[in-house]
């Protein structure tokens, strides 16, 4: 049975003096050590300043927090999405991770539907979002962007192209397409469209999904022909399908694009952290890390020479 009339805070004696030097000791010793602990914080938030341009750009909460928060609608590989085990994984999720330690910051990635992520970013509920969106004039009235990735569009069919698609106009039109709720592909093919029925061939049937897993999986069942997306995301789900779904080649180019557009990091209008991405994106860039990463991914024939800000696609 435990006895509390003799330990080493009270004396047999039954005086109360050595537990109060004792907890005056301790308390001391604790009191200290926080202090000491908040004085080498203070140090290394002053040299992370010094030291670290990117750091300095950053917005304030996210300096006092320490934590960036991503919206991403991890669905989309091989940019973002949800391995078999549940883990966030993708070339945007490593490349994420990247710019945040080089900023010196944690990263917080929180799974959102693709099409509220720009009014999340918008409203300030996140801080940014790398989810394969498109950098347009539209979206740039709203949210900035630094652009980091091209964005070279494709189709992808069921195998053997059996709808007989091309790439170049007019081989597209009249045939039925899958795209994504607010993607930009959706509404680049009602553009396709009309320029099919403009020159007096056959509209195209337009359906949408709610993510792109149920795009590839509405591809595979047959309820559509095909779907306008990036050549990279067609050749990793004509991959992951073992060879049920196509990729086609070409790039299709719609409206008055001329050329394939670019990926943009989407980011509060007017945030400081937009300079902040920036100096990171081209950090990374310089060190070849930003490269490492899209060669581990099969996609770095698709990496930029610089970071630059909203330089929208057109078309």
């Amino acid at each position: 049975m435990r006895q509390n009339s003799t330990s080493e805070w009270e004396p047999a004696g039954g005086g109360t003096k050595s537990r109060r030097v004792k907890r005056f000791s301790v308390h001391f010793l604790v009191t200290g050590a926080l202090v000491f602990l908040a004085a080498c914080g203070s140090t290394n938030a002053a040299q992370q300043a010094t030291s670290n341009p990117g750091y300095n750009q950053l917005p304030s909460n996210i300096k006092s927090s320490g934590t960036i928060t991503e919206a991403a609608d991890l669905d989309y590989p091989p940019y973002e999405f949800l391995d078999a085990n549940g883990n966030k994984t993708g070339f945007e999720v490593e490349l994420a991770q990247a710019l945040a330690a080089d900023l010196g910051v944690k990263l917080n990635i929180q799974k959102v539907v693709f099409d509220s992520i720009v009014p999340g970013i918008a409203s300030g509920r996140y801080d940014m979002s790398i989810a394969g969106i498109t950098d347009t004039a539209a979206r740039e009235k709203v949210v900035d962007f630094v652009d980091y990735f091209k964005l070279a569009e494709g189709l992808i069919v069921k195998a053997g192209n059996p709808g007989n698609l091309n790439t170049q106009f007019p081989g597209y039109c009249g045939h039925s397409f899958l795209q994504v709720v607010g993607s930009v592909e959706l509404d680049r093919v009602h553009t396709m469209s009309t320029q099919c029925t403009t020159a007096g061939n056959r509209a195209m049937s337009i359906s949408a999904a709610p993510s792109t897993a149920e795009q590839i999986l509405g591809l595979q069942a047959g309820r559509a022909e095909a779907a306008l997306q990036s050549k990279a995301a067609n050749a990793y789900a004509a991959k992951q399908t073992n060879g049920q779904l196509e990729a086609l080649p070409g790039i299709v180019l719609t409206g008055t694009s001329t050329s394939a557009g670019q990926a943009g990091i989407a980011i509060k209008k007017g945030s400081s952290l937009v300079q902040a991405l920036k100096i990171a994106l081209d950090d990374l860039i310089r060190n070849g890390k930003y490269v490492a990463i899209l060669t581990k991914w099969g996609v770095s024939e698709d990496a930029v020479t610089q970071a630059t800000v909203d330089q929208p696609s057109t078309g």
